[in-house]
């Protein structure tokens, strides 16, 4: 019975510490990025930026083909980024439709970035003191 019941604490312990992490992860409509950190995506690929009050966020552009989605996951501090393209092309500069803002509570020691399941980098890391969102 006591086995039983730390098992449950221990599960019950993860799932919260899970979703804390998930809720510090907010995906917002890129539309309310603000347009300082748009001008400065020039390249293909994943953007890191740091805002004013300590905020992060991550974005993804492409001027080739098209994104068709994107998660984030946490584990082990190692924050993961995967983003995923389509072959159907595009005409012109296209920000995926989704950024994600990271609270500052959300600690990791490392962050990856893979395009279509192969390991990648973030073509860029912009660091401002302007907010990063706007009508958020």
């Amino acid at each position: 019975m006591k086995k039983k019941f730390l098992i449950i604490i221990a599960l019950f312990t993860f799932g919260i510490s899970g979703c804390k992490n998930q809720s510090d992860i907010v995906k917002i409509d890129t539309k309310n990025l603000c347009d300082y950190y748009v001008e400065q995506m020039n390249e293909d690929g994943a953007y890191l930026m740091y805002g004013s009050k300590n905020k992060k966020a991550i974005a993804f552009v492409s001027s080739k083909i098209r994104i068709k989605n994107s998660n984030l996951d946490i584990n082990n501090n190692v924050l993961s980024v995967y983003y995923y393209t389509t072959d159907k092309s595009v005409s012109s500069k296209t920000l995926y439709k989704y950024t994600y803002l990271i609270s500052d509570s959300v600690h990791v020691d490392d962050i990856k970035v893979y395009l279509n399941d192969t390991e990648s980098y973030f073509v860029n890391t912009i660091v401002s003191d302007k907010e990063l969102v706007i009508n958020h």
